[in-house]
């Protein structure tokens, strides 16, 4: 938070601000992935959503949040390209690693259900411990009995599948270890070689997780970079909780956060590389934000909403001092 010299405000939050780049960078001794883009182009992007609920652990309504997923992304369409998703639910680890067979088989990766960071002693530091992240599947579908799975052994099987996105929405997930950064959940995934990770610090509403998604998803798809996807979603959550950004509201637009080691940001060097119109709307949309509340206007947000099968991108705007041009993206 910064109150860049102002009143004490939500315009505060760094993460609100989408000039800038906000993420969480593990130190890791080789290069950064570089996701090359395949020669045949994408029209139909492969996502895997594995849900599992543990008999022993807290139940969790795994069928309302897959629900969740595919109605966040029901009948999605952006400048072509559609989101195809398989679900494994109740998932065991042999049905998800069978699930992600193939090279280049699955490009974006969502898990529901329980994480957990343990410690361990450290077997190189005599007296110090270790934290390692683990999720949980079953082990046996009949008794929904637990199989606790390394963060490290799951993202054995995503990076082979060339999974660009994990998506955790365990939560508590976006957790790291300070002394072992890459043994978190995203961690681990980063030192696979996983471009990214989008993980949860905290528990998320089911209606802000919609929003979340379509504006994630729908950057995304148009050739926005994940820094701007990540930022159009927030706003788009914001949205949902204040009328006005100088408004007290809940801070739940801050839950998701990104694990990246990108160089440039580009998930999809297939989206990036066209200028669609819908990228230049969300950029325009989000620029406007930004341009209005430094002149003391006020906009409320910005959303991507589902019509006919595509997005549009829509700019709601309160009290303008000034000129304001609104975008509103039509399909």
């Amino acid at each position: 938070f910064d109150p860049l010299g102002g009143p004490d405000s939500m315009r505060g939050f760094l993460a609100l601000e989408p000039r800038v780049s906000l993420v969480r960078h593990e130190p890791l001794q080789f290069p950064h992935p570089e996701p090359v883009a395949t020669n045949a182009g994408i029209r139909d992007q492969r996502m895997l959503v594995a849900a599992a609920s543990p008999k022993n652990l807290n139940p969790l309504q795994v069928d309302s949040e897959v629900s969740t997923i595919k109605q966040a992304l029901a009948g999605f369409q952006v400048e072509g390209v559609k989101i195809a998703i398989d679900t494994v639910m109740d998932a065991t680890p042999p049905e998800v690693e069978q699930a992600l067979r193939g090279a280049n088989s699955t490009y974006l990766f969502h898990f529901v259900g329980h994480g957990v960071s343990e410690s361990s002693s450290d077997p190189f530091t005599r007296g110090a411990t270790k934290e390692e992240g683990y999720l949980f599947f079953l082990e046996d579908k009949a008794t929904k009995s637990q199989a606790k799975v390394k963060a490290d052994d799951l993202a054995r099987y995503l990076h082979p599948a060339g999974v660009r996105l994990a998506v955790m929405g365990a939560c508590f997930s976006g957790n790291r270890s300070e002394r072992y950064p890459w043994d978190s959940i995203a961690g681990a995934f980063a030192a696979r070689g996983i471009p990214s990770t989008v993980a949860m610090q905290y528990e998320i509403f089911d209606t802000l997780a919609i929003r979340f998604a379509q504006a994630f998803y729908s950057s995304l798809s148009s050739g926005l970079s994940l820094d701007e996807a990540m930022s159009f979603g927030r706003l788009a959550m914001y949205r949902e909780i204040a009328t006005e950004l100088d408004s007290v509201a809940k801070a739940d637009w801050g839950v998701p956060v990104l694990y990246s080691r990108l160089s440039n940001g580009i998930l999809f060097p297939e989206f990036a590389e066209r200028d669609t119109t819908t990228a230049k709307q969300i950029r325009m949309a989000i620029q406007q934000t930004v341009d209005t509340i430094e002149t003391t206007g006020e906009v409320t947000g910005i959303e991507a909403k589902l019509e006919n099968g595509s997005y549009n991108v829509v700019q709601k705007v309160g009290v303008v001092k000034g000129k304001l041009t609104g975008a509103e993206g039509r399909a």
